[in-house]
């Protein structure tokens, strides 16, 4: 009877867990524990016990706690207790170690059952590395980590936060052109990671991105006075954004862009080229709000025509005038 008293404990105490008595399991294990320190139900108890309460010690103290289990020929027994171990590890957010000691755990414990909760406890350490790398700012380390781990376990259950990680790190090197004025790099940056990265986490923040880039880049040709790169960028971020939040000040900026190109097409007398702008840009201009823009394009336009002997279309363009 004293030969498997000690198993016998240990299943009674297992029985007082499915029972949901934790004072009395805890008890009981406690008591085998110390009844029974070198012996299988002794072990059980020893590693049963840490495992319910791996919260409340240091992974020093479960390492000293679980000493024998830990040197155990038991194989369960003995990657039970390193499995403590790794999970104290972990909770102190001691990273580094917890992660060498799950290296250990899958090289001696190739057929565990545990295997899964130690790939999973990998994984979450990877991530974990990466945020606080991302947190501080260490981009190189919060990259190569995240890389590490998909590399490492492609079919990751983590893939969505590990391409959050990635998506941020390289949404941050992207805002970091814009912040510096290089708005032009900023749009073809994000253009091609767009057409590359369809399962975007956050698509809202890329567009809205998008957006200000290309209103910004609008704006700097106009204010460097490139009134045709204005043109282009205007209609881009038209076609772009119908809808967008700076239409009304683009739609501005695009009226003055081809007014001045006009105008001073007309004063060159370059009348080809006044009237091929004219109609790239007929939208903008018979759309327009604003009158005395329409009716000063559309002469420039009709006398140009006249000019180079196109007398019927002229008209036509004139007439635009007179019927209103």
């Amino acid at each position: 009877a004293y030969a498997r008293s000690d198993m016998a404990m240990y299943k009674s105490a297992k029985m007082l867990e499915k029972m949901k008595q934790p004072a009395a399991t805890d008890a009981r294990l406690e008591f085998c524990s110390k009844t029974y320190p070198k012996r299988k139900g002794g072990l059980l108890c020893t590693v049963a016990y840490a495992g319910r309460h791996v919260s409340q010690k240091t992974s020093q103290e479960w390492e000293e706690f679980l000493k024998t289990a830990l040197t155990s020929n038991d194989i369960d027994i003995r990657s039970e207790a390193e499995m403590i171990v790794i999970r104290a590890f972990f909770n102190e957010k001691n990273y580094i170690e917890a992660d060498k000691r799950a290296a250990a755990f899958i090289r001696k414990n190739f057929t565990s059952g545990h295997l899964d909760e130690v790939y999973r406890i990998r994984q979450q350490i990877a991530l974990t590395r990466a945020r606080d790398a991302y947190k501080h700012s260490d981009y190189v380390t919060a990259r190569t980590v995240t890389q590490g781990m998909l590399k490492e376990y492609p079919d990751t259950p983590y893939k969505r936060d590990a391409q959050e990680i990635l998506q941020d790190i390289r949404f941050g090197d992207i805002r970091e052109k814009y912040k510096a004025g290089r708005y032009k790099e900023t749009i073809n940056e994000l253009t091609a990671f767009l057409a590359d990265n369809t399962d975007l986490i956050n698509p809202e923040k890329w567009m809205y991105m998008l957006q200000e880039a290309k209103y910004a880049y609008t704006r700097q040709l106009f204010n460097a006075k490139n009134y045709n790169g204005t043109i282009l960028a205007a209609n881009e971020y038209r076609i772009s954004f119908p809808a967008g939040i700076h239409t009304k000040d683009v739609k501005k900026m695009l009226e003055n862009a081809i007014a001045n190109v006009i105008t001073g097409l007309y004063k060159k007398q370059a009348y080809i080229q006044l009237v091929d702008t004219f109609d790239k840009n007929q939208t903008a201009i018979l759309t327009s709000d604003n009158s005395g823009f329409r009716d000063r394009m559309n002469s420039y336009a009709a006398y140009a025509l006249y000019k180079l002997g196109m007398k019927d279309k002229a008209g036509k363009i004139l007439d635009r005038i007179k019927a209103r």
